[in-house]
């Protein structure tokens, strides 16, 4: 399965011509004057496999009692809080949307931290920190739970699909 309709050849042609350049005009010379340099461990497998940047299906929870009913009756596979750290470059203006966004997790309930990503993103969204990431199994469906206190949770549907966990979801949640 290809990652785009656009031709390999094409694909390859606009890699060498501008990437590379630009990499051998920019990034090379000024790699000595950095204070840090920020390795990207994405092997070629990941990266083809096309998940880096994908689609998710969340869905609002409107049921204050599913929460509940999913941790109780679900499989719990982890649990997870994290906090997101929003950098911009000094004096450039926010409308060119070059934001750096450093995630710490906590594996312990929120007691201590670790780094886990840092990544470009566009604007950053309005959220709390704190946000607790839940995985689990519910009805054999796996899906990942979201909280933030003071905020509706909302409910993302991950692994194989199934129809009958599905229906039954949607209407819990409802």
């Amino acid at each position: 399965m290809k990652a785009t309709s656009t031709p390999s050849s094409f694909t390859v042609k606009i890699y060498f011509k501008y990437i590379v350049k630009a990499y051998i005009e920019t990034i090379l010379p000024s790699r000595k004057f950095a204070d840090i340099i920020l390795d990207n461990d994405i092997s070629f497998g990941e990266l083809r496999a096309g998940d880096l940047y994908i689609t998710r299906d969340n869905h609002p929870i409107n049921n204050p009692s599913a929460v509940e009913k999913l941790k109780k009756e679900g499989q719990i596979l982890s649990s997870a809080y994290e906090k997101d750290f929003y950098f911009v470059a000094p004096n450039e203006s926010q409308e060119y949307n070059n934001i750096l966004r450093f995630r710490e997790t906590s594996l312990d309930g929120g007691k201590s931290y670790q780094p886990v990503s840092l990544v470009h993103k566009g604007a950053p969204k309005a959220r709390k920190d704190k946000k607790i990431k839940t995985k689990l199994v519910f009805q054999g469906q796996a899906l990942t739970l979201y909280e933030v206190a003071g905020r509706n949770a909302y409910l993302e549907f991950t692994g194989r699909y199934k129809k009958d966990a599905d229906e039954e979801i949607r209407a819990l949640i409802a």
